[in-house]
C-alpha cells in the first residue's frame, strides 16, 4: 500500500509541480533544470501507474480503501508545505490555490 501511495500520486503530483516550475520559475537555471526533472518524474509516474494497475486486482476492497485514504493524505500533506514567497517565486512554485486545484485534479482521476 505504501508503494502505491508514494509511487503513483507523489510521482504524478511532483511531475505537475515540476512542469509548472519549468514554466514559472523566475530563475532561468531553475526553469531548465525543472524541465529535465519533470520529464524524469513523468517516466517514474508512468511506470508507477502501470505497476499499480497490474497489482490492483490483487487488492481487497478494504485494501483499496486504505490505499485511497493514504493517497489523499499524501497529496494533502504536499499542499501544506510552505516556503517564503521570494523562494517560491524564484523556484516557480505554485501558490496554495494552484496546489489545491492540482491536488483535486490528481485525486479526482484516481482509480483504486
Amino acid at each position: 500500500e505504501m508503494d502505491t501511495r508514494t509511487g503513483t500520486y507523489l510521482e504524478l503530483f511532483g511531475t505537475l509541480v515540476n512542469l509548472h516550475q519549468a514554466q514559472a520559475a523566475t530563475d532561468a537555471r531553475v526553469r531548465a533544470t525543472m524541465k529535465r526533472v519533470a520529464a524524469d518524474e513523468a517516466q517514474h509516474a508512468r511506470m508507477s501507474f502501470a505497476l499499480a494497475e497490474a497489482l490492483r486486482p490483487r487488492l481487497t476492497v478494504a485494501q483499496r480503501r486504505r490505499v485511497r485514504e493514504a493517497q489523499e493524505k499524501t497529496v494533502e500533506a504536499m499542499v501544506r508545505e510552505e516556503l517564503p514567497d521570494s523562494a517560491a517565486r524564484s523556484l516557480g512554485l505554485m501558490d496554495e490555490r494552484a496546489l489545491k486545484k492540482t491536488a483535486e485534479q490528481v485525486l479526482s482521476g484516481a482509480r483504486v
